[in-house]
C-alpha cells in the first residue's frame, strides 16, 4: 500500500479512490475525538465536509504489520 497515495486521494476528497484501499467491513477509529467509522461513514466524513480544508502528512510509522500516520 502506498500511504501517500491514500492521503492525496484523501484530500482530493476522490471517495471511489479512497474506498479501494479499504475492506467492504472495515472500521476507522478516530482517537483524538473518540470516533469509531464504518468506511463509507469515513468517505462521508472526508468526502463531504463543508468548506475549503487541506492537509499533509507530518510523519509515516511503518513496522512488518501496521502503517502509522501523523497527518
Amino acid at each position: 500500500m502506498d500511504i501517500q497515495k491514500f492521503w492525496d486521494a484523501v484530500l482530493r476528497q476522490d471517495a471511489d479512490s479512497i474506498r479501494k484501499y479499504f475492506h467492504p467491513d472495515a472500521w476507522v477509529n478516530w482517537h483524538n475525538t473518540n470516533e469509531h467509522f464504518t468506511v463509507e461513514e469515513f468517505i462521508r466524513a472526508n468526502c463531504e465536509y463543508p468548506g475549503e480544508w487541506d492537509g499533509e502528512v507530518e510523519r509515516i510509522i511503518t513496522t512488518d504489520t501496521h502503517v502509522l500516520t501523523a497527518t
